[in-house]
């Protein structure tokens, strides 16, 4: 059997680094275009959207042989495959029609079109309009600059998608793909400015990245809510990205200097600010950047802002009196500052917090979920389980106060919660929320309901009066 027959026999069994090794190991002299193409189909199988670098060796393999292969439908797919995972939609639209112009009509083709025409429906959806004009009108008349209708955005967002999908205007999946409603879409979120929708940013964004070359506001708002979800890695390398991407973009600079501080390079932060103040001079923000870098601020200090210059002197003076950037043990929080607060909490891990919880909770980690947005357990009451949500990563988690985390668990060991009691009759404790604000709200199970009915308490854990189901 030669070694173009082995590989073929390995591609069949997803054998790829065999492929890889055998291949690499042979002499220049003994590579020939047929063992390249092999090479380069095992690098395009091998290789994820992250692993740029195989799909740029699949790029330099077959490149060179365009005149050998010409009319190849397989050799013009992998060059397609391989320019489209590197965001080079561009590149790759021509070779995936190529590839179905080239298509021998015949049953064994099928699949290798239908593959085709779905990565062709993806990078011409992504470049035509989805939003109509007068929904771009709508959603820009819901913000006000320095405010905005956030909520009210994201849900007219939510459902001109649903509706273009369900009159075959779009898929769903289109509509993720699509850069204009995935900078709307984080764009809603963002400005909502609550763990919660930051995560949703953080779920929506890497469909429309194949799609985003070249736009900074991508990366910027991508980078944005990867921070405050505390994934500071993977937010920094979105920065850093989105600064090549679009180098005259100033805002990513500004996530950038509080990323490079956050990680020690203070020189690179400093670097990252005056490139900002060179594209937009004497900007506030940048201003007070290049102040906190010097001073050695935290990057929760260096988010605790707003981006209007009066709303953040206002928060500031705020601070001012004696706030303090932390979480309080009460639920009596005095509005948008300890929202933002809120919000601060979830960046980064105190681990001295976390470990208190985890020797306190003892979650069992073959039920424990983390950062999935929540983190959540079963905790055993008595006989029973419940579980324990908690409505915030594992730095939010880590924030909380030891004195609060106690008296949760004495009320839960209690069992006084168990159970609950009224004129229709009795329901059984089956989940406690905890929210990022303190809030506590117990979840019961009726036999005759099928949905459950939520009761929030007080701050001494007794049931308020707008209980809902």
């Amino acid at each position: 059997m030669t070694l173009l027959e082995q590989c073929q026999v390995w591609h069949e069994n997803n054998e790829f680094q065999k492929i890889i090794t055998e291949i690499e190991a042979l002499p220049a002299e003994e590579r020939t275009p047929e063992l390249d193409s092999e090479l380069a189909r095992a690098y395009n199988n091998a290789a994820s959207a992250e692993d740029r670098a195989y799909f740029e060796k699949a790029i330099g393999l077959l490149a060179p042989h365009a005149d050998y292969f010409a009319g190849d439908h397989l050799w013009n797919f992998r060059m397609g495959y391989a320019y489209y995972y590197l965001d080079r939609e561009d590149c790759a639209l021509p070779y995936f029609e190529a590839a179905l112009a080239a298509l021998p009509n015949d049953a064994d083709t099928m699949q290798m079109i239908d593959a085709c025409q779905k990565r062709l429906r993806v990078i011409h959806a992504a470049r035509k309009p989805l939003l109509s004009p007068a929904a771009v009108k709508k959603l820009e008349a819901m913000d006000d600059g320095s405010t905005g209708y956030f909520y009210k955005m994201l849900h007219y967002l939510e459902t001109y998608i649903k509706n273009g999908t369900i009159k075959g205007n779009f898929t769903r999946a289109e509509a993720r793909a699509n850069l204009d409603i995935a900078l709307w879409y984080a764009y809603a979120c963002n400005n909502i400015d609550a763990y919660e929708y930051y995560y949703r940013t953080t779920q929506w964004m890497p469909a429309a990245a194949a799609n985003a070359s070249g736009c900074g506001t991508y990366y910027y708002r991508y980078a944005v809510a990867l921070m405050y979800c505390g994934r500071l890695d993977d937010a920094l390398c979105t920065a850093e990205r989105g600064v090549c991407e679009e180098p005259d973009y100033p805002w990513t600079y500004l996530q950038l200097g509080k990323l490079r501080s956050h990680f020690g390079n203070r020189d690179g932060a400093r670097e990252a600010v005056q490139k900002g103040l060179a594209l937009v001079p004497d900007d506030h923000e940048f201003l007070t950047l290049a102040r906190e870098i010097e001073e050695g601020a935290t990057i929760e200090q260096m988010s605790y802002h707003w981006i209007d210059p009066t709303f953040d002197e206002e928060l500031q003076e705020a601070a001012a009196t004696g706030e303090t950037l932390g979480l309080r043990d009460g639920v009596d929080a005095d509005g948008e500052m300890y929202e933002k607060q809120c919000a601060i909490a979830c960046m980064t891990v105190n681990e001295a917090g976390l470990a208190y919880f985890r020797q306190l909770f003892r979650p069992d980690p073959k039920n424990y979920e983390r950062n999935a947005p929540y983190c959540s357990f079963d905790y055993p009451v008595g006989d029973t389980s419940v579980r324990l949500v908690f409505h915030m990563n594992e730095a939010g988690l880590s924030k909380r106060s030891p004195a609060w985390l106690r008296t949760q668990k004495e009320r839960l060991d209690d069992g006084g919660w168990l159970s609950r009691t009224d004129e229709a009759g009795t329901g059984t404790l089956t989940a406690v929320h905890f929210e990022l604000d303190n809030q506590v709200t117990l979840k019961y199970q009726y036999p005759w309901q099928e949905k459950g009915v939520y009761i929030p308490l007080d701050e001494d854990g007794n049931p308020r009066d707008d209980g809902e189901t």
